[in-house]
């Protein structure tokens, strides 16, 4: 199966465990993540699923990180600059 494929059928799994939590509020989102990903492996198409670093790389972490630069507080993050560079690079 190409990888356009298993992508499409991944976000369309995200779609629904979306709409599943919105409308579940007692279970959390992440739970409901998890039972959609437990599902998706029982699928003959899922079952031997490798998915390439790459795609990995820059679909889902590059959309994780431009989303949570979005949502930074510039002054926060200013504030904490220190524990922040202390946490990166180990200095005290």
């Amino acid at each position: 199966m190409s990888i356009a494929i298993q992508l499409i059928m991944l976000i369309f799994a995200v779609v629904i465990s979306n709409l599943i939590a919105t409308k579940i509020r007692s279970i959390p989102a992440t739970f409901i993540y998890i039972a959609a990903g437990i599902i998706l492996s029982f699928l003959p198409w899922f079952t031997n699923y490798v998915m390439a670093p790459e795609v990995f790389l820059f679909i889902i972490i590059s959309v994780l990180m431009f989303n949570e630069g979005q949502h930074t507080n510039i002054r926060q993050l200013v504030h904490d600059f220190g524990r922040h560079y202390q946490c990166r690079f180990g200095y005290r």
